[in-house]
This record gives structure tokens, sequence and C-alpha cells, in this order.
């Protein structure tokens, strides 16, 4: 089968690929990420190519309009030339020949507004007051001298003199150290003092002996934080001797070139041959970047990396490792392992110290993983008396409800809506975004003022523009509480396209009544969730005392407008914290303290998982929060009371 030789620009990044790849599948081949929210289905439209030369092939799409320029039927067959218009779908295009592509901007996956960290002041957590305790970590031995009359091997005077010190005794020993040992310690030697590392893996009781070096080990070595985000990944680098934090990175995971939500990646990995192989190089690959850009920037080797703890969703847990994901989409929705066994870093492929021991954060549920397991242990919710409502909010809604005697936690639907996914205009956070609404309506017309990542000309709208633009339209009288328009048929912003009303907002960026429902019943799913963890346990909302925001987009929504939609709860807003990223705190919790691995597990075991799916209460309460702010206004004595 020949190869064809796509060239991007203004890349300048050329790959060969067959006929029966598309230009999509070659721009990752390239490592250029472009805008995929629908993993190549030809859905989200989002992946706009121009072809400058050469012929291509276009695979019918159902999913067409006329938003996205095409060539003629009679020119799908036969390829584009200059004579035709040359904006295709990537993943609808087919090389005939070699190919010259130009990426436009608003097709590439640009910058993303990445919180790395957040000091959360107003977070009611303390770091544990204890020195380092890494998992890999060096114990100082000085031995006896060997006796011509003696039995004992090199091997068992080592462990006799590391039970004697520490009380441990290792389940394995590596190849790589008991060669080490075959060399280092000679019988007339008269320096008897090694160094030898140790692992320790959390849940398991398993101590392994990793790496001997002669004498006292007295030299710094390194470990890494890493939060596995669905859409950004970041990484703190720390000095392991001393538990100092040198720097934080965040860029955005390389998967979404896959699919910009986890079931779009869960259904790649399924159907495509290889699916699984490419999402776990993408965010190895997204990793690797990171420790690259770390080491450089501090001046250290990456071979002194020795240790790594990775919290993540079990999704991307499953696809870090190269676990089949497949269950976590089918009933019974099961997992491969809650708490994966530390795995070392050459065998999934990240640029460091090839034995060292990598542990990703245990969940304890299909759709609640070490990310909100890191963040509870953070918190310290588990701490105190009082009742703590922790909420992460993505294309699942996890929440926990609890406090130190106990902890009941579940997870629910939200869909992508609020991270962009499957909107006209939606993006992530990437600069240009409009994050910020503010809509006045006068006898006229409307006049928006918006805000946008970076101050940047607009590009669409993200997350936490899409709630403040809900808000802001039903606060105006633009739509009513079902979401719905209200304007009169003749109103300069309003238009008609494809048989449905969408409203102008911001030059050429509109949202349509379909899109609203959409972000309607992504909050709905949310409030739906809260009330639900509280029936279950005969709770009202008042009962709740402090209650956290995790996340990104936790971080970054505005409070007021999260309960004007009914999104959250209706709570006094002293009771609200931003908690920022608390999953990659947690991480470094449990890289640096012993303390902090056993309380994570401590509070795997402690929590009570509510399945949503089973009775009809999620079900009851989201149909009574698909309105605005909800059909129950009791439940929102703040709203009611502005409008008086």
């Amino acid at each position: 089968m020949p190869l064809f030789k796509i060239l991007f620009l203004p890349d300048k990044k050329q790959v060969s690929i067959s006929e029966k790849e598309n230009l999509l599948q070659a721009a990752r081949a390239a490592k250029i990420p472009l805008k995929a929210s629908c993993a190549g289905a030809g859905v989200c439209r989002t992946c706009q190519v121009k072809v400058k030369k050469g012929t291509v092939r276009i695979e019918p799409d159902e999913h067409q309009d006329a938003s996205i320029k095409q060539p003629d039927k009679a020119k799908e067959k036969s390829g584009l030339n200059k004579a035709t218009t040359p904006y295709v779908l990537a993943c609808q295009a087919f090389p005939l020949s070699d190919l010259t592509i130009e990426i436009p901007e608003a097709t590439r996956l640009t910058k993303l507004q990445v919180l790395t960290y957040d000091s959360a002041e107003n977070l009611k957590a303390c770091p544990l007051s204890v020195s380092p305790s890494p998992h890999y970590y060096p114990v100082y031995l000085s031995l006896p001298p060997f006796s011509s009359t003696a039995t004992k091997d090199k091997l068992s005077s080592l462990l006799v003199a590391l039970k004697q010190k520490t009380s441990l005794v290792p389940t394995r020993v590596s190849l790589k150290a008991l060669q080490s040992l075959a060399k280092i310690l000679r019988p007339n030697d008269k320096d008897r003092e090694i160094t030898v590392f140790l692992t320790e893996d959390t849940g398991y009781p398993a101590l392994s002996l990793e790496e001997i070096i002669p004498g006292h080990f007295k030299e710094k070595y390194y470990g890494l934080a890493v939060d596995l985000g669905t859409t950004t990944v970041v990484a703190e680098l720390l000095e392991l001797t001393k538990g100092i934090s040198l720097a934080v990175k965040g860029i955005y995971n390389q998967q979404l070139l896959y699919g910009e939500d986890v079931i779009s990646r869960l259904i790649y990995a399924q159907e495509n041959e290889n699916g699984l192989s490419y999402l776990q190089e993408a965010i190895v690959d997204t990793v690797n970047t990171l420790i690259k850009e770390l080491t450089i920037s501090n001046q250290i080797s990456s071979s002194e990396i020795k240790a790594v703890v990775c919290a993540g969703n079990p999704t991307m847990t499953h696809l870090f490792l190269g676990l089949d994901p497949v269950d976590l989409r089918l009933k019974p929705y099961t997992v491969a392992a809650h708490n994966p066994p530390a795995v070392q870093a050459q065998e999934v492929g990240l640029e460091i110290y090839p034995q060292a021991a990598i542990k990703c954060v245990p969940g304890i549920a299909n759709y609640l993983g070490g990310d909100v397991i890191a963040g509870i242990v953070a918190s310290n919710m588990t701490e105190g008396d009082e009742l703590t409502l922790f909420i992460d909010v993505g294309t699942n809604g996890e929440m926990v409800l609890g406090n130190k005697e106990w902890l009941i936690a579940c997870s629910c639907s939200a869909g992508p809506a609020f991270e962009g996914s499957g909107l006209k205009y939606g993006v992530l956070a990437i600069p240009g975004a409009i994050d910020r609404f503010k809509i006045t309506s006068t006898s006229t017309d409307l006049e928006v003022e918006y805000t946008t990542v970076d101050h940047l000309p607009p590009k669409g709208i993200c997350g936490s523009g899409l709630i403040s633009c809900l808000a802001n339209l039903y606060r105006s009288g633009v739509i009513d509480r079902r979401g719905k328009f209200i304007l009169a048929p003749d109103h300069p912003r309003l238009r008609i396209l494809n048989g449905e009303k969408e409203l102008v907002l911001v030059e050429d960026i509109t949202i349509s009544e379909s899109e609203i429902n959409n972000l309607i019943r992504a909050k709905a799913a949310i409030f739906a969730g809260i009330r639900s963890i509280l029936q279950f346990l005969n709770l009202s909302l008042e009962v709740i005392d402090s209650l956290i925001l995790a996340g990104g987009f936790g971080r970054y929504l505005n409070l007021k407008e999260a309960v004007a939609i009914g999104m959250l709860p209706d709570l006094p807003p002293q009771k609200y914290a931003y908690a920022g990223n608390i999953a990659l705190k947690g991480a470094k919790m449990m890289l640096l303290s012993a303390e902090a691995r056993k309380k994570t597990l401590e509070i795997a075991h402690k929590m009570i998982y509510l399945d949503l799916s089973e009775g009809n209460t999620f079900t009851e309460e989201f149909l009574a929060a698909l309105f605005i702010p909800h059909t129950n206004l009791n439940l929102f004595p703040s709203l009611i009371k502005d409008k008086k």
C-alpha cells in the first residue's frame, strides 16, 4: 500500500500515511493538536483544515451543515484541486496524493488556562506535620566483615543488617540490586558501608529492594506528583530528602486529540485498532513533556527522579497504565483494580530512572477515582466534626459528603457541556475564551459585555463563561425558566438557522435553544446529585457546614451565577471554599508522607459509594432541576429575596 507525504503548515512538520488513514490521524502522528471533541466521528466539525496542494477523498458526512464549506458531491469522489473549495474536516479527508495542509488558528488546540496550584487560603486544611517519608527511600547500612568460616552469602548478610536497623524484610530484590551487590561488596574490602533504596507499595504487603550503591548516600534525589486530568495534566517536582517543592508545570492532555471527554476516549479505545496504545502513548508523552521541562529548568537529570505519585479518575488511570478500559462503560462497570500495584517507570514509558516507583492513588468506584480520594486527603475534611460537601465538577460531577466519622460519595454524569463540548462555539479555557458575561436588556437590543482569557479577541465560550451566559440570559429576561427564548421574533440578535432559534452574543458567536437545554441538563445533574446524596441520609442542605469546590473549573466559576442557575446549593457564601488543584496537593502529600498514604487507604476503605442508577431518587431530582433555578424556588431563598 503506497504511503503519501503530508506536510503541515505553518508547523513545517511532515509525516507519511496510507490512503486508509485520515488527516486527523496524520496530525496526531505529527504531534499537532487539533480540536476533535468527537474523536474523529465527524460530529463536532471542529477539525477543519485547508488543502493547499494535492488531492483528497472525502468521506460522506451526514453531520455536515452550512458552517463548514465542502466541495460538491461529484468532487468528493475524485478529490480536491485548486478549482474547488479547499476546506475539509480532517477526520473525513483521506489522501490520494502527497499533500500540503494548512491548519487554521481556529482549528488548533492552543494553550489552555491550566490551574497548576492554588494556595487555597480559605480552605481549612493543614499539611501533615511529619518529616518527608517518600515511598522510595534510602537506608544506610554498615555491614560486618565477612568471615572465612561464615556460611552467609552477601545478600543474607545485607538482609540481616537491614532487619536489625529497620525491622524491615523485603519481599522482593531487583536483579539490578543483586548485580550491584555482587560488585560492590568484596570479602577483603575494609569499607563495608552501603546504601540500599527501598520501595513501599501502598495497600500491599510489598517491600522491594530496588537499588544498592556503595558508601553513605548523601546526594539529592527527586520525586514527581502528577494530576492526570482529562483536559490538563499538572506535575510538581520535589526534592525528596527535605520535601522541598522546586517547580510546578501544567499543559493540555494530548489525549484531547482523541476526544475531549472520557466517554469519547473509551469508545476510541474500544472501536479502533491499537486505540488503547495510542491513548496510552498520548498521556505518557504528556507527562514526559512536563518531566523534560521541569528537569531542564531546574538543571537536574531526569534519571534522578526516583518516585512518582499520580492522581487521576479511573479512566485516566487505566489509560496511563495501559489497562483495557472497555468495561468502564459496560455493565456491570468493572475496573481492573481500584488500587493498582506500584509499577516501574520503564514499564509505562516514563523517561526517568527506569526502576522508579510509580504509584496511582486508589479509587473506590467506576466513576470515582484517585483524583477525588487525593482531594479528600488534602482537604482535611476527615479530621473534624463539621459536615463537609466536596464537589469536583467535570464531565462527571463527583461529590463526597462527610466528616471524621463517615463518608459517602456519588458520581453523576453531567456531560461535557460545561467543558465546551457539543456546543458550536464552546471551547476549552484557551486564550480568547469568553469566561464572563454581563448582559443587560434595553428597549431596542441587548448590551453584551464580556471578558476573555488573556484578554484576547473572543474565540468561543469556556465552561465558566457558559454558566455566566446562562445566568445573565435568565436574569435579563432573554430566556424563561425552561431556557426558551422570550424575545420578539424580529429581535436584532435573534435568528433562525436550520429551523432553530439562536442568539447572537458576540460578533459571530451564538448560542441556540438546544445548547441552552444541554447546559440546563448539565447543571440539573450536578444539583440532583447533591440532593440525592442528602436525601439518602435524610438530611437537608442547611446541615452542610462547608462546601469545597475542587479543580480548575470550580476555581474559575462565579459562585453567585452558579447558584443563580441552580447548579450549586443556595448556601451562605462563607460556607464555600475554592480548593484549586487539590488532587495535585493530595498526590504530593502521598509522595512525601507515609502518614498520608495510610490515611488514603483508610479513606478509600471507609467511604461508601452511592450508585445513583439504583432507584428513582436521582431521576426525580434531575427532572425537578430542569428549570432555572429549580421547580422548588424555596430551595433558593436568596434568589427569591433578590427578586423582591
